[in-house]
C-alpha cells in the first residue's frame, strides 16, 4: 500500500508523518497536510513543522494552482484553530495571506 493510501486511510504513525511532512514530492505533502486537518492532530512537533512550512512561498513550492506550500501550510494550521495573528508573521504581506485564506476556505 503506498504511503498516500496509508494516509487517506488514517494507517500511519506520527513518525510517519512527520517524515511525510519532509517530502519532495508535493502530493505527499500535500495528502499529509490534508491528514492533519481532517484528523485534527495537534501534536506539538507537528505543529512546529506546519509553522516551519509555512515560510515556503516562493515558486520552487507551487502545489495547487498559484498556492504554494506556505498557503497550504498556514490553510491548515487556520482550520486547526490557530489565531491568524499567530499564523501570519509580521513580514507577510496582504496578498500572501489573502491567498493562505482563500486555500483555508475553498480546501476544507
Amino acid at each position: 500500500m503506498s504511503i498516500i493510501d496509508r494516509l487517506k486511510n488514517n494507517e500511519f504513525s506520527g513518525e510517519e508523518l512527520l517524515k511525510c511532512l519532509d517530502s519532495p514530492n508535493p502530493i505527499v505533502l500535500y495528502e499529509a497536510i490534508n491528514c492533519i486537518v481532517n484528523n485534527h492532530i495537534t501534536d506539538k512537533i507537528i505543529i512546529e513543522k506546519l509553522f516551519q512550512l509555512t515560510e515556503l512561498l516562493n515558486d520552487q513550492y507551487k502545489m495547487l494552482g498559484y498556492y504554494k506550500l506556505g498557503h497550504v501550510a498556514m490553510g491548515a494550521l487556520l482550520k486547526l484553530g490557530f489565531d491568524e495573528k499567530v499564523v501570519f508573521n509580521g513580514d507577510l504581506d496582504s496578498f500572501e495571506k489573502e491567498t493562505a485564506i482563500k486555500f483555508y476556505r475553498s480546501a476544507w
